[in-house]
Parts: C-alpha cells; sequence; structure tokens
C-alpha cells in the first residue's frame, strides 16, 4: 500500500513538472505531434499504477525520451519552416475574398454543416458576411468579417521570407527583399513581415539582430 501511495506521489509530481517543461496548453489547441507526445506520457504514466512490480524506471526513461524528443522537435521546428509545416502542417483557407473554396473543403474533409457550425461559433450565421476563413493547423476555425478588413499574411517569419505565403499575394522573393530595403532593413534583421494584398506591409524587428 505505501509503495503505491509513493509512486502516485511521484507521478503526480512528474507529471506537473513535465506539463510545465513542455509549456502546452491546453488539449484543443495542441498540434497534432504534441497530441501524440501527450496520449504517450499519459499511457507511461499509468503502467506503474497498472503494474506495481515494474520499476519506476521502466517509466522515467522513456518519459526523459519523449521529453528530450519534443523539446528537440520544438527547436528544430522554430528555427526551419520545412520542419515545422511537415510536423505541424499549415492553415487551409476555405472562405477567400468572400469565395467558399470547396476543393479546399473537400480536402481537409469538411463538410459545409461542419463549416456552418464553426461559423456559428464565431457569431456568424450568414456565410455571406465571411470575407476569408483559415482551419488552422489544430483544426480550428479563424474567421475574418468582410466589414473586419483586409486579412494579413505572414511572409517573413524570423529573418526567414516564406515564399509559399507570399505567393497568396503575388508577391515574390526579390519584391520583398525590396520592400524590406526601402525601409531600410535587411530580410535578416526581421522578426516579423505580413502584407495583405493592397501591400500594406507591418513590420517588426528582431530583438536580437542589432
Amino acid at each position: 500500500m505505501l509503495n503505491c501511495l509513493i509512486k502516485t506521489l511521484v507521478i503526480y509530481v512528474s507529471v506537473i513538472c513535465v506539463m510545465r517543461i513542455l509549456g502546452k496548453r491546453q488539449i484543443g489547441d495542441l498540434q497534432p505531434a504534441e497530441l501524440v507526445i501527450t496520449i504517450l506520457l499519459s499511457d507511461i504514466f499509468s503502467i506503474p499504477l497498472q503494474e506495481p512490480d515494474l520499476p519506476m524506471l521502466n517509466m522515467i526513461i522513456p518519459v526523459f525520451l519523449l521529453v528530450g524528443l519534443e523539446l528537440i522537435v520544438s527547436f528544430v521546428t522554430l528555427k526551419s519552416s520545412k520542419v515545422r509545416k511537415l510536423f505541424q502542417g499549415k492553415y487551409i483557407p476555405v472562405i477567400e475574398n468572400g469565395t467558399l473554396n470547396q476543393k479546399n473543403l473537400k480536402l481537409i474533409r469538411f463538410t459545409v454543416e461542419d463549416l456552418m457550425e464553426e461559423l456559428r461559433k464565431k457569431d456568424v450565421f450568414d456565410i455571406s458576411e465571411v470575407e476569408y476563413a483559415v482551419v488552422e493547423t489544430d483544426g480550428s476555425l479563424s474567421v475574418l468579417k468582410k466589414q473586419d478588413g483586409i486579412p494579413s499574411i505572414l511572409v517573413v517569419a524570423d529573418g526567414r521570407i516564406l515564399t509559399e505565403n507570399a505567393g497568396e499575394l503575388s508577391l515574390g522573393k526579390a519584391e520583398i527583399e525590396a520592400v524590406l530595403k526601402e525601409k531600410g532593413y535587411a530580410t535578416e534583421s526581421v522578426f516579423v513581415l505580413t502584407a495583405d494584398r493592397d501591400k500594406n506591409y507591418t513590420l517588426i524587428k528582431s530583438e536580437e539582430k542589432k
């Protein structure tokens, strides 16, 4: 009995420490890779309680391995947009310029009923009110109403030009570099640059680049 009590306390403290290290959000906001890690950790943490005779080391080693793997993946995705897209995917526009993108709806297996349900959760009951809507990588729907303005798209992130995003605005790499040069910045010194279809830019300089 005492052994079970001690194991329970150790597991409780371990779960709290692991979640603090990972710094993750609520389940609904997790990326696919993060959700996989969370499910695996929950299974591993339950092993000592299901099998009291097994040593705690059988739990500790896999936990440290998974936590280390998640931290490495998080660091790599922070530095590489290609790896980030591989692990996290990319947002999918389902309404663009007020027009429903039926091809993308089928791609993500979203029915019209699913879309209308998600719109209602955003207090939108008339699809004609929507200028732009995207399904985020965590499955949530982001909506911009027609009266809210023109949506901006991220075209430079942490010193890297996101050519795929820029292509949605018909912006080439040379044009973005010319805009930055005009503003007096090198691409490497820009942390965030967003643009809209009217070529309005918002720039945030990287604090690491002096």
